[in-house]
């Protein structure tokens, strides 16, 4: 597929200087896409074994807006609001940027099957303190069918679904990938009203992934 891409982009490619920045842009996305999910099939094939953490200084409010750029088109394809919002200042962590983004798109493509008629998906991310410390709190919120109590507590099993398609590993792993990273995810819902799932990253821990 890499190769194929690079064909495309070598013969195929607009002259117009605006049309191939934007061509350019959307390869180099597909590109980095591939790459990533290369990865994530490896990390599947070793699911119950700890991720191998690749930590490196990044904007979680970057990482949330890239994964919106990418599921955009499909939003708008289905008549979805897609709203990406972050509290300013935000202070960057030490995390795996690629993993992060993972659980970014699983959570935003939930949302976005949530809602096959149309909604608002909302990604945020802002900065919380509680009694376990200071943290960064990723929230994604759909107007979608919700779910039922039984399927919030189901719904971090391997292989557990609710849609025709996929194999039900997007949330366990996106679990794994937050745990990993020494945060926690949390699931609310309401049948008929939508979903929301939560993410906190604690800023207090994530500096010692720097040492993995």
């Amino acid at each position: 597929v890499n190769l194929s891409i690079d064909h495309v982009r070598e013969k195929l490619g607009p002259q117009e200087p605006q049309r191939k920045e934007e061509f350019d842009s959307i390869l180099a996305n597909v590109k980095g896409e591939i790459s990533r999910l290369n990865r994530l099939v490896g990390e599947f094939l070793s699911f119950g074994r700890p991720m191998r953490l690749h930590p490196q200084e990044c904007a979680v409010d970057v990482l949330l807006r890239e994964v919106g750029a990418l599921v955009d088109h499909k939003a708008r394809d289905q008549g979805i609001a897609l709203a990406v919002e972050a509290e300013p200042g935000l202070p960057r962590v030490i995390a795996d940027p690629e993993l992060l983004k993972t659980c970014f798109l699983n959570l935003m493509i939930n949302g976005l099957d949530a809602m096959p008629e149309g909604g608002r998906l909302t990604a945020s991310v802002r900065r919380e303190t509680s009694a376990g410390g200071a943290a960064l709190r990723v929230e994604v919120t759909d107007s979608g069918r919700g779910m039922s109590e039984e399927e919030v507590r189901d719904a971090f099993e391997p292989y557990f679904s609710t849609k025709d398609t996929g194999l039900g590993i997007g949330l366990a792993l996106t679990r794994k990938i937050v745990s990993d990273h020494g945060g926690t995810m949390q699931l609310s819902s309401v049948p008929g009203r939508g979903t929301t799932a939560a993410l906190l990253l604690p800023l207090r821990t994530t500096t010692a992934l720097a040492s993995c």
